[in-house]
């Protein structure tokens, strides 16, 4: 964790690029770059020309270096204050370069602050500003001592006058061994559990989490219960939901928890690891527990090795030369997921878990909340939709005001519209595709009004209203949306389009000749430019 992220620039960094590295993605076609020039550590997109030139290159400096090194490094640029991952990852295993983790096209996959809070120690992001960061963007870049223990300023003052740590523990710091199993927990948790949804409370930020204080006040964390007989629950991001799952933690009444195998001020090393963790089974199991005969454990590398049979580790899609341990602790391999291992829905969050509930306490949970968690699972679970319709109405009517809600109503509309095969005449169906752009475009000016920063408001408001013929009204919007986030790449042809719908093919020009000094390798602007450029004067 102290590793957890450093500048670009230092020795060990810069060593990693002994010569320039290329990529290909065959997915779209292009090329990606490593290379290290006048000390700095670079990467770029191109592609080749006709003759097999570089072409319509963009190429960054590298400003930050996220991980540690034991699965690898990926690496941060920073664009005036907004900060996106790079396209290349380094992979230690493998020792070779490749595509970043859900590497999207070139530099567009912003930094949530989200992801980034678990990386970093003090990272500055700016209010509702998705993917901006104030200057300087981290005021500190590893994960330090307060992540897990708290506020330190009192524990220091305290040992700095000399002052004797109490028998039963520093009052001054929060010392995770000390707390309730499931409260521990929570502080791990924070980092290695997402859930399916994970939602700040009303009024929260990443930077409010006090370590010895429930998780849930901040973040609430959701889960779609497994289907019986599922198999494949992925590792990543999911340690504490295998965990409970496990027959080891269902049988110890609640007292297994992350800190019963894992010292988080000692990483054991791979030769160190297998003996390790067996000493950690063997504090609860006995020899004779293993059902296998002794020669056939006595087989594996190294021999009579627990972990490598009950915790083995599997490979992360989207995550190349990558491998997480199957906390789950299955007895045999192909064993599924067990139908009862997780906390049942309750009726605050029907259909979902909630991870982060407070043992013992009402599990009422604010509908804004709620709404926000059941649209994130509907995007890619239809089965969740009813419900989360059902809290967006709730919602909306007490709501009026908040330009979240507003944006998801304008989509729910439109989705709605998509979904149905009434005729749009129909009194009781739901509303046909012109009435629902109409009520969309309603939506989403009302939560401009109401100064929303999410760029998709302002694309989606701007096609509905370029649709509609009303090409000046989405020049405005357009205008107003690259100026909150610049870095939104689509934009620009929307917008370029717009300018040439009204006949000002000047306008249409610039605004392509600006979005390619951003995005020299789009080839979709390329190609609108050189249409209009044909067009002549």
């Amino acid at each position: 964790m102290g590793r957890s992220m450093s500048m670009a620039d230092v020795p060990e960094q810069i060593a990693l690029v002994k010569k320039p590295v290329s990529v290909f993605d065959p997915a779209i076609g292009h090329y990606f770059k490593v290379f290290i020039l006048d000390g700095q550590m670079y990467q770029s997109e191109y592609e080749l020309d006709s003759i097999g030139r570089p072409a319509s290159e963009d190429k960054q400096p590298i400003a930050y270096t996220v991980g540690a090194g034991e699965n690898g490094y990926s690496y941060l640029i920073n664009r005036a204050g907004h900060l996106f991952q790079a396209p290349l990852s380094y992979y230690t295993k493998t020792g070779s370069w490749d595509l970043s983790p859900a590497h999207e096209l070139g530099f567009s996959r912003p930094i949530e602050e989200g992801c980034i809070f678990c990386h970093a120690g003090k990272p500055q992001p700016v209010a509702n500003r998705y993917g901006l960061y104030r200057r300087p963007a981290f005021k500190k870049l590893s994960i330090g001592c307060q992540k897990c223990h708290g506020p330190g300023e009192l524990h220091v003052k305290a040992r700095l006058a000399g002052e004797p740590v109490p028998a039963a523990g520093d009052p001054t710091i929060v010392n995770p061994a000390r707390l309730p199993e499931w409260l521990a927990d929570n502080i791990c948790m924070y980092c290695h559990e997402k859930g399916d949804s994970e939602v700040l409370q009303p009024g929260k930020d990443y930077l409010d989490f006090r370590p010895g204080t429930p998780l849930d006040a901040t973040l609430a964390i959701f889960k779609v219960p497994p289907k019986p007989g599922t198999h494949d629950e992925s590792p990543l991001l999911n340690h504490y939901v295998l965990m409970i799952a496990s027959k080891c933690f269902r049988s110890s009444a609640g007292r297994l928890s992350c800190l019963t195998c894992h010292d988080p001020h000692r990483q054991p090393t791979a030769a160190e690891a297998p003996g390790y963790y067996r000493k950690k089974c063997l504090a609860c199991h006995g020899t004779g527990s293993c059902s296998l005969a002794l020669q056939t454990r006595l087989t594996t590398t190294p021999p009579d090795n627990c972990v490598c049979c009950h915790m083995p580790a599997r490979s992360l899609a989207g995550i190349s030369h990558s491998a997480l341990t199957d906390h789950r602790i299955p007895a045999r391999p192909g064993e599924p997921f067990p139908t009862d291992a997780l906390p049942a829905s309750s009726p605050a969050s029907p259909g979902l878990v909630h991870l982060t509930a407070v043992p013992g306490q009402d599990d009422s949970l604010p509908p804004f909340t709620l709404l926000q968690a059941y649209s994130d699972i509907a995007q890619d679970n239809p089965a969740y939709k009813a419900e989360y319709r059902s809290v967006l109405a709730e919602v909306a009517a007490s709501e009026q005001s908040n330009s979240l809600v507003l944006g998801l109503m304008a989509r729910d509309v439109l989705g709605r519209a998509q979904e149905s095969t009434s005729k749009p005449e129909a009194p009781q169906g739901p509303p046909g595709r012109a009435a629902a752009e109409l009520a969309a475009v309603d939506y989403l000016a009302r939560a401009i009004r109401l100064n929303s920063t999410w760029p998709p408001d302002y694309e989606l408001l701007g096609d509905l209203l370029a649709r509609r013929g009303r090409f000046e009204e989405a020049i405005a919007v357009l205008s107003r949306g690259i100026g909150i986030d610049p870095y939104t790449q689509s934009f620009y042809p929307l917008l370029s389009n717009c300018y040439a719908d009204i006949g000002n093919r000047h306008a249409a020009i610039q605004t392509l000749e600006n979005g390619l000094k951003l995005f020299p390798e789009d080839d979709a602007m390329h190609d609108l430019l050189r249409k209009l450029e044909l067009q002549g004067p």
